[in-house]
């Protein structure tokens, strides 16, 4: 379970790019986006929140697993 955080936590691992990695990450979501945009209203918002908890429960772990806690205002 702690691979499958991590991947989701890097954006598919587009976090590890040796260059250009935000880039990199935003095609990443494009790629997600442009298969949501097909769908209904309906199932465009149920998917979109799964991915919003999902990313809650990756960036948790992810905290874990690198041992760093960003930064709290």
């Amino acid at each position: 379970m702690k691979h499958f955080a991590k991947f989701i936590a890097t954006g598919f691992y587009s976090g590890y790019f040796p260059w250009a990695s935000g880039t990199i990450g935003s095609l990443v979501g494009l790629l997600i986006y442009y298969p949501l945009s097909k769908l209904n209203n309906t199932s465009y918002f149920l998917f979109t929140a799964f991915l919003f908890f999902l990313g809650i429960w990756a960036a948790s772990e992810a905290e874990i697993i690198f041992g760093q806690k960003t930064a709290e205002r």
